[in-house]
């Protein structure tokens, strides 16, 4: 009987859709990058770990190297610097590509998971994850949880996650209408 080739997963590896520069340009115009936890987003990932049960929850932000963890439940107190993982051991880059939820009951044996790096570096059982986007559409991001053992994701745990990553897409479109608000009020003539 001979071992599984496990393929490593490196940026090349990464879909077309990472790359896109309008998608690049919406998640630099977001402001989200290497920027601090704020309670917003912190907040609601508290409630998916609370609802879900999962120990871990994140809002990131996906540029083309990295996935930037803008809130991370359950890792900790980490520094910016460390609140980020390369965008080819994410699951992230799979949700930017589809624009559309990834669920994963057991990472270690689905096909569209299994050989991604954070499966073991991270102790990924399962994971459950919906896109965030910037006002205009463009995928910036995932609001997603994670587990360390395999798990089925409930209905209604599937459910609340997708409403959870409407309202920090919400959040994103707020902060964007407020920025243009007061560039048009201190560019207008008095």
């Amino acid at each position: 009987m001979s071992a599984a080739v496990v393929r490593f997963k490196g940026p090349e590896d990464l879909p077309p859709e990472v790359f896109d520069r309008v998608r690049l340009a919406a998640v630099r115009a977001s402001g989200l990058l290497d920027t601090a936890p704020e309670p917003v987003f912190d907040d609601l990932a508290g409630l998916a770990v609370t609802i879900t049960g999962a120990p871990m929850a994140f809002v990131t932000v996906v540029d083309e190297r990295r996935s930037f963890w803008k809130s991370v439940i359950g890792l900790g107190e980490l520094p910016i610097e460390e609140r980020q993982n390369a965008a080819e051991a994410s699951f992230c880059h799979l949700v930017v590509a589809a624009d559309g939820p990834l669920i994963v009951t057991d990472a270690a044996t689905d096909e569209r998971v299994r050989t991604i790096s954070s499966v073991t570096e991270m102790g990924i059982g399962a994971w459950a994850g919906y896109p965030i986007h910037s006002p205009d559409g463009q995928v910036l991001g995932t609001f997603c949880v994670v587990d360390s053992v395999p798990r089925d994701w409930t209905e209604t745990q599937i459910k609340t996650l997708a409403t959870l990553a409407r309202a920090a897409t919400g959040e994103i479109a707020l902060r964007d209408a407020l920025e243009h608000t007061r560039t048009q009020l201190t560019s207008s003539p008095a």
